[in-house]
C-alpha cells in the first residue's frame, strides 16, 4: 500500500486513504484480470472487448433457447 506521508492527521483521513488505494489496487487487478481474459487481437481494446461481449451475449441467448432456466 502507497504511503501518502503526511497522515499525521489523524484516524479519518488515513482510514480513508487506505480504502482509497484498496479500492484503486481492486480496481487494477480486475482490469488486468479483465486484459487476461480476452482474446488478443490488434483491434483497439474496447472495440475488441465490445466484440467478446457481443459473442458471449450471442452464445448465452443460443444456449438459454436450447435449454430455458427452470
Amino acid at each position: 500500500m502507497a504511503n501518502y506521508g503526511n497522515q499525521q492527521h489523524g484516524g479519518v483521513n488515513g482510514h480513508w486513504l487506505e480504502a482509497e488505494q484498496r479500492r484503486t489496487d481492486e480496481l487494477r487487478d480486475g482490469y488486468a484480470r479483465l486484459k487476461h481474459v480476452l482474446p488478443v487481437s490488434d483491434q483497439k481494446s474496447s472495440k475488441r472487448q465490445t466484440t467478446y461481449i457481443n459473442t458471449l451475449s450471442a452464445s448465452n441467448l443460443s444456449i438459454e433457447s436450447c435449454h430455458p432456466p427452470p
